[in-house]
């Protein structure tokens, strides 16, 4: 996102306890966006323990374009974890830290593990991130549906682009569509 350097988070502005308001101007088209902190060393154990987010913006040209939304609007965070029990473990080794990435042994959406969403037939929008440290997921319908990419990263694409597959890096985001009317 646009975001002001004082109210960005800056490593420099860490606090033990209390809060802080951050307030500005959202001055950007329409997209998925996310937040998490940036406190110097410590951004990676934060984010995989949970503090991170969805930062959804809308405007008048998305508005236009009639897209679902409502109980026809998905947002999802995929991520990896490590788990003991019911305890999430973020203990990277130093090949970690320096090179692969921390990879988790158990994959989640929206901090479930093997979760279900009942849907009816007809369009959704699933708003998707890569919450993950390391890991690339490429997504797909187990039955190769296709379904249509509409945004990323940066807001709503130019022109969407129908696949069956997206490579989708840690921190990335994809807002696609899907019709569960057929083929499910």
């Amino acid at each position: 996102m646009i975001v002001p350097p004082d109210m960005d988070g800056h490593p420099k502005d860490a606090f033990t306890e209390g809060s802080y308001d951050y307030e500005y101007t959202i001055n950007q088209r329409a997209g998925t966006y996310w937040y998490h902190p940036h406190p110097h060393r410590i951004t990676g154990p934060q984010v995989y323990k949970g503090l991170a987010g969805f930062y959804l913006v809308e405007d008048e040209e998305e508005q236009s374009l009639n897209l679902p939304s409502g109980d026809y609007e998905i947002p999802l965070v995929i991520q990896d974890r490590r788990v003991n029990g019911n305890e999430i473990v973020y203990n990277p080794s130093m090949p970690d830290r320096m090179m692969s990435g921390f990879l988790g042994d158990l994959i989640m959406v929206n901090g479930v593990p093997t979760p279900f969403h009942e849907v009816g037939p007809g369009y959704y929008r699933l708003r998707i991130l890569n919450g993950s440290n390391a890991r690339i997921y490429n997504l797909a319908f187990e039955n190769d549906a296709p379904f249509t990419v509409i945004g990323t990263d940066g807001g709503l694409l130019p022109k969407p682009i129908e696949t069956n597959e997206l490579l989708l890096a840690p921190g990335e985001r994809t807002d696609i569509i899907i019709d569960f009317s057929t083929g499910f």
